[in-house]
């Protein structure tokens, strides 16, 4: 899919898309705990095993998103 219009546009493209793809995503494994938050107004999601406690290794996985470009 192709977005394009002005950044309020898009957005509201990329949000319409999302509502629509995300009732056919798989669910999240019963072992695993997810928490969405926000971390300085970027938003973050993290997983961790059910009952899990103490140190845990961490690994971060991160995107670009999406850029705009003025003319």
């Amino acid at each position: 899919m192709v977005l394009d219009g002005s950044p309020e546009d898009i957005k509201k493209q990329y949000e319409d898309l999302v509502a629509v793809l995300m009732p056919q995503a798989p669910p999240f494994p019963e072992k695993v705990e997810f928490k969405d938050s926000e971390a300085d107004g970027v938003k973050i999601r993290t997983y961790k095993p059910k009952g899990a406690s103490g140190s845990l290794p961490i690994g971060i996985w991160t995107h670009g998103g999406v850029s705009f470009a003025r003319d």
